[in-house]
């Protein structure tokens, strides 16, 4: 692959431009490389004190949920993990959105959760249970170290709720 020779919008001939890396071994790689979808089942629960949010190291939050198992729905992942991690039962679950989150790296290799996520109506008083180090309650506005995916789901919800197309009373 060779560098660019006069690129006016760089004047760097360090860059390559999207044409020349489509061609060369950087699409290859891409392409041979499978990114594993993880269904992940989502929990929003709304209530007077805010959203319930949960954390593994007690600095950054998300939403209760987790990996589906195998043969196992998004809406019963999220159940479950609901339970596991804050031992809150389930009184009901309505889907309310979708939401897919950035490729991230682990181990096992590349995977991107699909987050199927649930408006949640639960009973009993939220604990940390299993992996998770602090729960909290988010309104809006609130300084709270949220990760990607929460924060964006939390805005297509209050988006959703402001205009009506839902209702938690």
């Amino acid at each position: 692959m060779s560098k660019i020779k006069n690129n006016p919008q760089t004047q760097d001939r360090n860059f390559y431009t999207l044409a020349q890396l489509a061609k060369g071994k950087v699409a290859k790689a891409l392409k041979a490389t499978k990114i594993r979808k993880r269904i992940r089942g989502t929990v929003i629960i709304d209530t007077a004190q805010g959203i319930l949010l949960v954390s593994s190291n007690g600095d950054r939050f998300s939403l209760p949920g987790g990996g589906a198992e195998k043969n196992e729905t998004g809406e019963a992942a999220a159940i479950r993990e609901l339970e596991e991690e804050t031992g809150l039962t389930t009184i009901s679950a309505q889907y309310l959105l979708s939401h897919v989150g950035k490729i991230r790296q682990r181990s096992s290799g590349l995977f991107r959760n699909h987050h199927e996520v649930f408006l949640v109506q639960a009973e009993g008083q939220p604990l940390p249970k299993e992996e998770i180090k602090a729960i909290r309650y988010y309104q809006l506005g609130d300084q709270i170290k949220l990760s990607g995916s929460a924060g964006k789901i939390i805005e297509k919800y209050w988006a959703m709720k402001q205009s009506g197309a839902i209702d938690i009373s």
